[in-house]
C-alpha cells in the first residue's frame, strides 16, 4: 500500500522569528513581544496577523500594577516572619536557625594567688590555644587584706527591763576599746496549781477519766487522762504492753482470757483451738480413721518403711527404700499388715473363707462362693460306669476302653487334638507367669498378672499435680496412692490415709520423724497444715497440781517418777484380767466412738431432673457437726459412670435425705456405699 505524506500534525516552536529563516505550517516564532503560528511556508516575510501568511496568538501583555513590597525580620528565637505595605497575604513565619554550633572548648585552666597585701588587690589574666581548646591562667595579686585588731570588750550597764519589752544590746567607744551594754526583760509572773478536779469519766475499772488542773485564779490551765485498772490480787506486776513480766500467779477468779493470738514460742499460751485441733487427730487416731500416734522416741514404720528415712522416687516411677522393711519372709510372701506391724505372709489365694469338704467354687453375683456341688446326676447306672456327656444332656456309661494310660494322682483326662483325650494337671485358673507381689487384673481375654497400680500426689505449695476426683478414682480402682513431698532436703513418698468426703474432696496425713503434714485437697486446691507430735512443745499452767513442770512432757515424766510402784496391787483386774498380764480395751471401754452405720442405695439412670437426684438414706441428720458422711462407688462401672457425670453430693444436710448433682446424667445406674459416723 503506498504512503501518503499528511505533513505536520502538532505545532513545532522556533523561538525569535529571523528574517534569513525559513518557516513551515505551524511553526510557531515570537515577535515583539507576542507569538505568531507560520500558515504555510515563508521566508523573510514579517509576522502579522494576515490570516495568509501568519496568525497571531499572542500579543504584548498589559502594563503591571505596582508590585507589593515585603519585609523581613527575624526574632531571637531565629524565626523570620513577612510584613507587606499592602494588602497581600504573608508567608508563613520560617525557622532560619541552623543547628548550633560546637561549644568553645577549654583547655586547661589554673588560677594562683600571692601572700601579699594591698589596698587595690588585682589579677592578671592569660589566654592560649585555640577557641576549641582555650587555655586561661589567673594570677590574683594582694588578696589578703591587713591584720585586724583584737577588740577590747568591756560590760557596761546591765539593765532589768518591765516584762514584755524588748532587750537591747549596745556598743560604744572606738575600736579596739569597745563597751557592750544589755537591757535584759524580766519574765511575766507565773502561776501555781491551785487543784485537780475530774470533769468527765466515773472512775469504774476500765474506763478512762478526764482531769482539769486550775491555778490560783481558779483559772484552768490544762488537762490529762487517766486510764482506771482495776485492783488485781497477788503479788505479780503487769503492764498492758507487756514490758514488765508478772512475777507471781495470776488469779483469774474463774474468768478467762480471751482473744489469745496463735502461739510462736514453746511458753506461749495454747488456745482452745488449737487444743481442739490436737483432739481431733487424737479421736481420729482412737476411731481408726487417723493412722495410730507415733511416739517420738520409738522407730515407727508405715508399710515397712521407717519413718523419715531415705525414701526415694525413682526415675521410672519406682520407690526404693533400702533396709526398710521387716526382716524374714520366704520367696513369694508379701508384706502384710499384722495385728503388731508389717510382717512378710503368704500372698492370698483370691478363693472365698469358708466351704466344707467336697464343695466347689461357684460365681454368685457379687463375687465367688463355696458351695456344694450341684446334683444333676442322671438316675439309673451301674458300679463302675462313668458319666458320659450326650447330645441330649449326660448319662451313665461303661468305661471306655481307649482310656489313655499312664497318668498320675488327681490328674483329670483332658480333650486333646482331635479325638485323642490326655491326662493332665488340672486347670487351676489362673494365667501362668507373674512374680512375686504381683496383683491378678481382669482383662479382655481373660486375667493376668500386673504390678500394683501406683498414683503419686505431688502437693507444691497450694496445688496439687492431681485432682480429688483423679485421686478417689484410682482409689476406687485400687491403685497405691503416695503422697510425694519434701521436708528437711528429702524427697519422701508416703502412702496416704485417704478419706473420702461426699466424692468431692480427699484429705490425708503423712508422718514424717516428730510431725504430721496433713492436707486437703478439692479440685486442685490444697490445705497444707503441720502438726508437731511432741509434748514438749505444749505448754499448759501446773495450777494446783502440785507439778514443777511447765510443759506436759516434763508433766508426764514428773508423773510417772512419782507413781509408787506398789501403788495398785497386781491382783487387781481389769475387764477379769490381772494387770501382771496384758489387757485388751474394746471401743466401749474406751469411750471409741462406735462404728459406723453402713447402708446401699442406688442413683438410677431414670431419675435425673435438671441434673439432680435426690435419694432417701435413713438415719442422714441436718447437723453437719455430729455426723461425718462418706460416699463411695460400690463398683468399677458405678465409678466410671460417676466420673462420666461429673456427680457430686450436693446438699447432705437434708433429714434422712441426700442431694446429689451432676454435670451430665449419667446413662447408667450408680451403685453406692454409704457409710453414716456419729461424731463425739
Amino acid at each position: 500500500m503506498p504512503n501518503t505524506v499528511l505533513g505536520k500534525v502538532s505545532v513545532v516552536p522556533k523561538g525569535d522569528y529571523s528574517a534569513s529563516t525559513t518557516y513551515y505550517a505551524l511553526d510557531i516564532v515570537g515577535y515583539n513581544g507576542g507569538s505568531y503560528l507560520a500558515m504555510q511556508q515563508v521566508t523573510g516575510v514579517t509576522p502579522s496577523n494576515d490570516q495568509t501568511n501568519w496568525m497571531q496568538l499572542s500579543g504584548p501583555g498589559l502594563p503591571g500594577v505596582d508590585g507589593v513590597t515585603f519585609t523581613p525580620s527575624v526574632s531571637e528565637a531565629g524565626v523570620i516572619s513577612w510584613t507587606n505595605d499592602g494588602e497581600e497575604e504573608n508567608p508563613d513565619p520560617v525557622d532560619i536557625m541552623g543547628p548550633p554550633g560546637a561549644a568553645a572548648g577549654f583547655g586547661t585552666v589554673t588560677a594562683t594567688a600571692d601572700n601579699t597585701s594591698s589596698e587595690t588587690p588585682s589579677v592578671d589574666v592569660q589566654s592560649s590555644g585555640p577557641d576549641t581548646a582555650k587555655n586561661f591562667t589567673f594570677a590574683f595579686s594582694g588578696l589578703k587584706g591587713k591584720t585586724g585588731e583584737t577588740p577590747d570588750i568591756e560590760i557596761g550597764t546591765v539593765t532589768t527591763l518591765e516584762p514584755g519589752q524588748d532587750a537591747t544590746a549596745d556598743i560604744t567607744g572606738t575600736t579596739p576599746n569597745l563597751t557592750l551594754s544589755l537591757g535584759i526583760p524580766k519574765g511575766q509572773p507565773g502561776t501555781s496549781v491551785s487543784r485537780i478536779q475530774r470533769t468527765s469519766g466515773t472512775g469504774a475499772a476500765g474506763t478512762t477519766d478526764t482531769y482539769t488542773m486550775y491555778d490560783s485564779n481558779d483559772d484552768a490551765i490544762g488537762t490529762f487522762t487517766v486510764y482506771n485498772g482495776a485492783n488485781g490480787a497477788g503479788a505479780g506486776d503487769m503492764m498492758a504492753d507487756g514490758s514488765v513480766p508478772m512475777t507471781g500467779p495470776l488469779n483469774m477468779g474463774g474468768n478467762k482470757i480471751t482473744n489469745l493470738g496463735a502461739p510462736g514460742a514453746d511458753t506461749d499460751a495454747v488456745r482452745k483451738s488449737d487444743l481442739d485441733a490436737v483432739a481431733a487427730e487424737v479421736d481420729g487416731i482412737l476411731d481408726g480413721t487417723t493412722p495410730a500416734y507415733i511416739p517420738p522416741a520409738t522407730t515407727v514404720k508405715i508399710g515397712g518403711v521407717i519413718i523419715g528415712e531415705g525414701l526415694s522416687v525413682e526415675a521410672d516411677g519406682t520407690v526404693s527404700a533400702d533396709d526398710q522393711f521387716p526382716t524374714g519372709g520366704t520367696q513369694g510372701q508379701v508384706l502384710t499388715q499384722g495385728t503388731t506391724g508389717p510382717e512378710w505372709q503368704d500372698a492370698p489365694s483370691g478363693l472365698p473363707d469358708g466351704g466344707t469338704d467336697g464343695q466347689v467354687l461357684t460365681k454368685t453375683s457379687d463375687g465367688v462362693a463355696w458351695e456344694d456341688a450341684p446334683d444333676g446326676l442322671p438316675s439309673g447306672g451301674e458300679e463302675g460306669q462313668v458319666l458320659t456327656k450326650t447330645a441330649s444332656g449326660a448319662q451313665w456309661d461303661d468305661v471306655p476302653s481307649d482310656i489313655p494310660a499312664g497318668g498320675t494322682q488327681g490328674q483329670v483326662l483332658t480333650k486333646g487334638d482331635g479325638e485323642t483325650v490326655t491326662w493332665s494337671d488340672p486347670a487351676s485358673g489362673l494365667p501362668s507367669g507373674g512374680t512375686p507381689g504381683q496383683l491378678l487384673s481382669k482383662t479382655e481375654s481373660g486375667a493376668e498378672w500386673v504390678d500394683k497400680p501406683v498414683m503419686y500426689v505431688t502437693v507444691s505449695g497450694t496445688t496439687s499435680d492431681k485432682s480429688s476426683t483423679e485421686i478417689i478414682q484410682a482409689s476406687i480402682n485400687g491403685y497405691a496412692v503416695f503422697a510425694v513431698v519434701s521436708r528437711r532436703g528429702v524427697l519422701y513418698a508416703l502412702p496416704l490415709a485417704t478419706q473420702n468426703l461426699s466424692g468431692q474432696a480427699v484429705s490425708f496425713m503423712i508422718f514424717i520423724g516428730d510431725r504430721i503434714i496433713s492436707c486437703y485437697i478439692k479440685g486442685t486446691t490444697a490445705t497444707v497444715s503441720e502438726i508437731v507430735l511432741d509434748a514438749s512443745r505444749v505448754t499448759f499452767a501446773p495450777g494446783e497440781t502440785g507439778l514443777t513442770a511447765d510443759n506436759v512432757q516434763d508433766a508426764i515424766e514428773e508423773v510417772q517418777g512419782n507413781i509408787p510402784t506398789d501403788y495398785v496391787p497386781t491382783s487387781r483386774t481389769v475387764n477379769g484380767q490381772a494387770l501382771s498380764q496384758n489387757i485388751t480395751l474394746d471401743a466401749e471401754d474406751v469411750g471409741a466412738m462406735p462404728p459406723p452405720t453402713r447402708l446401699t442405695d442406688t442413683l438410677s439412670a431414670s431419675r435425673w431432673s435438671n441434673n439432680k437426684q435426690t435419694i432417701t438414706v435413713n438415719g442422714v441428720i441436718t447437723d453437719t457437726s455430729a455426723q461425718d458422711i462418706d460416699i463411695s462407688c460400690a463398683d468399677k462401672a458405678s465409678a466410671d459412670a460417676w466420673a462420666a457425670g461429673g456427680v457430686w453430693c450436693s446438699n447432705p444436710t437434708l433429714a434422712n435425705r441426700l442431694t446429689f448433682t451432676c454435670t451430665t446424667p449419667p446413662t447408667a445406674n450408680i451403685n453406692l456405699n454409704i457409710r453414716l459416723w456419729e461424731v463425739g
